[in-house]
């Protein structure tokens, strides 16, 4: 069990982690998201020294009726963790 920084709780497992990639993979078992199915990898590719791009992608089936608010949550939980990961290696 965890939570993230803007405290949604979720239960999740790993199932997929890959040194050799930069990238690990998760699932969650529940969520108060308005969704089901849903499975996340982050992915982080070196592109020139000091650079280095961060991929996070899902796949989710949303609520019926809560496609909007599913996409609005999802977005913001994104926008918030890659923000939070760009500022802790700003120089």
């Amino acid at each position: 069990m965890g939570v993230f920084a803007i405290g949604i709780e979720r239960s999740f497992h790993v199932p997929v982690q890959s040194d050799v990639e930069h990238s690990y993979s998760y699932a969650f078992k529940s969520s108060p998201l308005p969704v089901t199915g849903y499975t996340s990898t982050i992915k982080v590719q070196a592109k020139t020294p000091g650079v280095s791009t961060v991929t996070w992608s899902s796949s989710y089936v949303p609520d019926p009726g809560k496609e909007q608010d599913a996409q609005e949550a999802l977005t913001g939980i994104y926008d918030a963790g890659l923000a939070t990961i760009k500022a802790k290696f700003a120089k």
